[in-house]
């Protein structure tokens, strides 16, 4: 039989709101994966994964003000650090790359657009909701940042 724990703490962050969150350590979990302890302005501890957020540049030790990216059902709270050169609902310039497939653990197929930037870096655009018009396949062109979660960039068409 699973156990279920229920948290008897109240909780304070909001969905979608920014936070002061401070980076206490690193720490290895059984899962062979490493992640941020962090806490936030309440006291509670949370932990951040490590893989996702490698050239973010983040240092134990430092607090960052960081946006609840999403809060589910068990109250287990996802938690999305400043990205260190975008920011959501600002415009950006990105060449398009490819069109990809990915299945989804739900066992959904998404598509997407496949942008990249000038310095490498790869951003999504939901390609099943956004049908791209062949003069924006060519060059660079400014695309907004829709939102940024697990350190993936998402764009819209500007």
């Amino acid at each position: 039989m699973k156990k279920v724990y229920k948290y008897r703490k109240k909780l304070h962050l909001e969905q979608g709101k920014q936070y002061t969150f401070y980076f206490q350590k690193k720490v290895p979990l059984p899962d062979n994966f490493w992640y941020f302890v962090i806490i936030d302005p309440y006291g509670s501890k949370h932990l951040l994964p490590l893989a996702y957020y490698t050239h973010y540049n983040l240092k134990t030790g430092n607090s960052y003000q960081c946006k609840v990216d999403k809060i589910n059902c068990l109250g287990r709270v996802f938690i999305e650090p400043p990205h260190p050169f975008y920011q959501e609902g600002k415009s950006y310039a990105f060449k398009y790359l490819e069109t990809i497939s990915k299945k989804h653990k739900s066992g959904n197929t998404y598509s997407y657009h496949v942008f990249i930037n000038k310095k490498g870096e790869k951003a999504l655009m939901n390609a099943d909701e956004y049908l791209l018009p062949d003069h924006l396949k060519t060059d660079f062109h400014l695309f907004k940042i829709e939102k940024i979660s697990k350190g993936v960039i998402y764009i819209i068409s500007d």
